[in-house]
C-alpha cells in the first residue's frame, strides 16, 4: 500500500469520526471531578473513557450509564432514567442490543477515589465475544484472549505452557493477568467487573450523531455497583440497583 493511500485512509477515518464529552460534576455540588468522553467511527470502532478523582468516592465498582435527559443545574436527579429507546431490560456493557439499554455501560472501578477506565467496541468484527477486563488493552481473537494483535496466550502443551508463558488454570498467559479459558460459546470470561476492556460487536453501540444521538443526554456515575440486570428483581431489570447518583454531566 502506498504512503498516499495510507494517508488517505487515515484522513477518511478521522473525517468520519465523531466525539462527545463533558465534565463530570458532583450531584448537587457542581464541583468538577473528572471527564467522560465518547468517540465513534461509525461501523468500525467506538470507545468510552472515564477519568476522574473524588476523595469521597468509595473503592469498588460504580454503575455508569447514559440517561434520557440532560442535567438541569447540578441536580443529577433531573436526568430521567436510563436511555432505553428500544424498551428492553437493563444489562451489561457488552450484551446484545436486545439485552441492554443503549445507555448501559456496566461498572467503572474506583481505587482511592480515582477512576481511569476505557471501554472499546470493535464493530463488525467476525469474532464476536468479550475479553477479560483485568487489562486495558485486551481483545478476543476468536481463539485466544490477547493483549494486542501480536501477543497471544498459548494453549497448554501437556502439563506445561508453550514457550515462556505462565499457566493460569487451563489457559497459558504471557502476562500477569487473571483469565479463564473461553467458554463453549467462544466468549472469554472473568470474575470481575463488566464495563472495561474490549468487545467485538456486530453493530455500533451508541450514536454521537443521528436519531439516537447521545449528545444532549447525561452520563451518570452512581454511588453503588450495577448488578448488570442479574439481581432477579424489578430494580435490577430497570437500573441494575446501582444506587444514588454521585456525579453527572451533559454530553456535548
Amino acid at each position: 500500500m502506498s504512503l498516499v493511500l495510507i494517508l488517505l485512509t487515515v484522513l477518511v477515518a478521522e473525517t468520519s469520526a465523531t466525539r462527545a464529552s463533558c465534565y463530570l460534576r458532583k450531584h448537587n455540588d457542581g464541583r468538577i471531578i473528572g471527564t467522560a468522553k465518547f468517540y465513534s467511527i461509525t461501523g468500525r470502532y467506538q470507545n468510552v473513557s472515564v477519568d476522574l478523582y473524588d476523595s469521597g468516592l468509595t473503592d469498588g465498582l460504580h454503575g455508569f450509564h447514559i440517561h434520557e435527559q440532560g442535567v438541569t443545574g447540578c441536580d443529577c436527579l433531573t436526568t430521567g432514567g436510563h436511555y432505553n429507546p428500544d424498551g428492553v431490560n437493563h444489562g451489561g456493557a457488552g450484551g446484545a442490543a436486545s439485552s441492554r439499554h443503549v445507555g448501559d455501560f456496566g461498572n467503572v472501578e474506583s481505587r482511592q477515589g480515582r477512576i481511569r477506565t476505557k471501554l472499546t467496541y470493535i464493530v463488525n468484527s467476525n469474532k464476536q465475544g468479550r475479553c477479560p477486563v483485568s487489562h486495558p488493552n485486551v481483545y478476543y481473537n476468536g481463539q485466544y484472549c490477547c493483549k494486542s494483535a501480536r501477543e497471544k496466550y498459548y494453549k497448554p502443551q501437556g502439563d506445561k505452557c508453550d514457550g515462556s508463558a505462565i499457566q493460569r488454570d487451563s489457559l497459558c498467559c504471557e502476562g500477569d493477568m487473571f483469565l479463564r479459558c473461553p467458554s463453549e460459546s467462544g466468549v472469554c470470561e472473568s470474575e470481575d467487573r463488566e464495563g472495561e476492556g474490549v468487545y467485538n460487536v456486530s453493530e455500533d453501540r451508541f450514536e454521537v450523531r443521528g436519531d439516537r444521538s447521545v449528545v444532549g443526554r447525561a452520563v451518570v456515575l452512581h454511588a453503588g455497583t450495577d448488578d448488570l440486570g442479574l439481581g432477579g428483581d424489578e430494580g435490577s431489570r430497570k437500573t441494575g440497583n446501582a444506587g444514588s447518583r454521585w456525579a453527572c454531566c451533559t454530553l456535548q
